[in-house]
């Protein structure tokens, strides 16, 4: 996601895991940051689900875990070779 006031890359990612009604953002945590966190949309109503959804659920957070971390990794790897890290 580009931020057209400075004309920089955020690094917005948004995951829809399968077989869920939820959103799974994924960003840095902050301007010229190479920590990477993950926000969860909220719901307006409980949301009730048999054992075997919420095992499905909590395989694709791991997914998004996963890929977030990945994406860590990799702005901090970017950061050294840049000599901004």
């Amino acid at each position: 996601m580009q931020d057209e006031s400075l004309g920089k890359d955020t690094g917005l990612v948004i995951m829809v895991p399968f077989g869920t009604p939820a959103e799974v953002y994924m960003q840095p945590a902050g301007p010229d940051r190479a920590e990477w966190v993950i926000t969860l949309t909220g719901r307006d109503e409980d949301l009730t689900v048999s054992a075997q959804q919420l095992a499905g659920f909590a395989a694709e957070l791991r997914v998004a875990s996963d890929l977030c971390a990945y994406l860590q990794f990799r702005s901090i790897e970017w950061d050294r070779m840049s000599g901004m890290g």
